[in-house]
């Protein structure tokens, strides 16, 4: 009973600038779209981040919760606050995951999510 139509997903554009005036250009976007709560193991996803050998990366956080506050510091003191971005809530979801490199979904227990749909559409892992 859940899915998403092709033809939407088709007829959007990427999103012209995922960060304005920044230059992304060879760095790594990994994206999350979803609501800043505990379930959704965001802090699972900012501690393996902290752990990569590589910095040549961006973590998009696309959505709002009431974990926000705690994942800004959690990010903060695991000193990749410079690669998180919080974007807050945004209605061009699918022109944001057309920007992915990857979308990340570290929920600790999770249906199918429509945005893992609208990914799977655009063909990004």
């Amino acid at each position: 009973p859940n899915g998403v139509d092709l033809q939407e997903v088709d007829s959007v554009e990427p999103a012209a600038e995922l960060l304005p005036g920044e230059d992304l250009s060879g760095r790594f976007v990994i994206g999350c779209v979803g609501r800043l709560s505990h379930g959704k193991g965001l802090s699972v996803l900012l501690h393996a981040l902290a752990r990569l050998s590589t910095r040549n990366w961006l973590c998009l956080l696309v959505g709002e919760g009431p974990e926000r506050s705690a994942l800004e510091c959690l990010a903060a003191k695991l000193q990749i606050d410079s690669q998180v971005c919080f974007l807050g809530f945004s209605a061009d979801r699918i022109a944001l995951i057309k920007r992915f490199d990857l979308l990340a979904m570290p929920s600790y227990c999770e249906g199918t999510q429509r945005v893992l749909m609208e990914a799977l559409a655009e063909a990004t892992p």
